[in-house]
C-alpha cells in the first residue's frame, strides 16, 4: 500500500528538522549524548542479494565519518505486520553500514498502533531480539509554543501529533502563523494537512483563522492569473489556464465540477471566468456552483 500524504508530511518534517528528536532519544538511551551533532543521511537500507528496502529516515549521531549510534526511524500510522521483518532488516543494515550501534525508533501517533510496535521483536529461538524505542502522541513532549516560534517545520509536526483537544490550540495558532512565512507552495500543503488531520475539536476553534488563510491564498492565486493573462495579451490561453484553475480551486473549495458543470464553465467568456474566479471565495457548498451557473449562463 502507497505511503499516505499523512505520512509523507510526517518524514519530510522530520527529515526537515531531526535535530528536535535528540533529546528525546537521550531519554530512551543511557548514555547519549543530546547535544551530538545529528545528520539526516540516504536511507536506502540495501544488502547484497536482497531487494532493496527504504526506511523513513535514518539518523546519525556524531561525526559522519566516526559515527556513535545510527537510528531507522519509521512513522507508523497503523497496524502493519510485515514490518515485524522489514525493520530488523534496516536496522542490521544501517549497522553494517555506518559500523556502529544501530537502533530502531518507530513514531506512532496513534495510541493503539503505538502499544503494537512497543514489543520486542523476536528473531530466533536463541532469543536474540530487536527492541523498539516507540514513541506516541503521549510519549513526545508538548512542547512551549513559544520556543518553537520561528521553528515552522517542528512546530507543524508537534502540531498534527498533538492537537487533539482545546488545550493545544495555542500551539495550532503558533504553527499557523510559522505556516505564513513559508513560500507559497508549501506553505499551502501544510495548512491543508493541518485542515484534515488536526481534531475536529480543535480546527473548529481555528477556523476563523484558517478560513482567512484560504481565502487570501486565493485570492492572490487569482490576481496573479489576471496580471498572467494580460502579459501574456493571449485570451485563449488564458481562458483555458483559468479554467483548469477554477476546476482546481473549486475541487478545494467545494468539489470538482461534474462533466455538466465543466461545459457550461468552458462556454463562458474570460471575463466571466475572471468574475467566477472572484466569486467562488464565497462558495460552502457545491450546489453554489450550479447557481452561479445559471445566473451567469445564456
Amino acid at each position: 500500500m502507497p505511503p499516505s500524504a499523512f505520512h509523507e508530511v510526517l518524514v519530510e518534517l522530520l527529515r526537515l528538522a531531526p535535530a528536535h528528536l535528540a533529546p528525546l532519544l537521550a531519554r530512551a538511551l543511557p548514555g547519549l549524548d543530546p547535544t551530538l551533532p545529528v545528520t539526516c543521511v540516504d536511507n536506502s537500507a540495501n544488502e547484497p542479494l536482497v531487494v532493496e528496502r527504504r526506511a523513513d529516515l535514518v539518523l546519525v549521531f556524531g561525526r559522519p565519518d566516526q559515527p556513535e549510534l545510527v537510528v531507522v526511524a519509521e512513522v507508523q500510522l497503523s497496524i502493519d505486520r510485515d514490518k515485524l521483518f522489514t525493520w530488523p532488516q534496516y536496522v542490521v543494515a544501517m549497522r553494517q553500514r555506518w559500523r556502529c550501534e544501530a537502533a530502531l525508533l518507530v513514531i506512532a501517533p496513534d495510541p493503539g498502533v503505538a502499544r503494537w510496535a512497543n514489543r520486542p521483536i523476536r528473531l530466533d529461538r536463541l532469543g536474540s531480539r530487536i527492541i523498539p524505542m516507540v514513541l506516541g502522541s503521549r510519549d513526545l513532549p508538548r512542547p512551549d509554543p513559544a520556543e518553537l516560534a520561528g521553528h515552522p517545520r517542528a512546530t507543524v509536526f508537534h502540531a498534527l501529533v498533538h492537537c487533539r483537544d482545546p488545550e493545544d490550540l495555542p500551539l495550532l495558532r503558533q504553527a499557523l502563523a510559522d505556516i505564513n512565512t513559508l513560500p507559497e507552495p508549501e506553505r499551502f500543503g501544510y495548512y491543508e494537512i493541518l485542515q484534515r488531520h488536526v481534531s475536529p475539536s480543535c480546527l473548529e476553534l481555528a477556523e476563523v483563522a484558517m478560513t482567512e488563510i484560504h481565502l487570501r491564498y486565493y485570492q492572490e492565486l487569482v490576481d496573479r492569473l489576471k496580471a498572467e493573462g494580460k502579459a501574456e495579451g493571449k485570451a485563449e490561453g488564458s481562458h483555458a489556464q483559468l479554467l483548469r484553475t477554477i476546476s482546481r480551486l473549486l475541487g478545494r473549495r467545494v468539489a470538482l465540477p461534474g462533466p455538466e458543470a465543466s461545459a457550461r464553465m468552458a462556454a463562458l467568456s474570460l471575463a466571466d471566468l475572471e468574475q467566477l474566479a472572484e466569486d467562488l471565495l464565497d462558495f460552502t457548498v457545491p450546489e453554489d456552483l450550479d447557481r452561479w451557473l445559471t445566473r451567469h449562463s445564456g
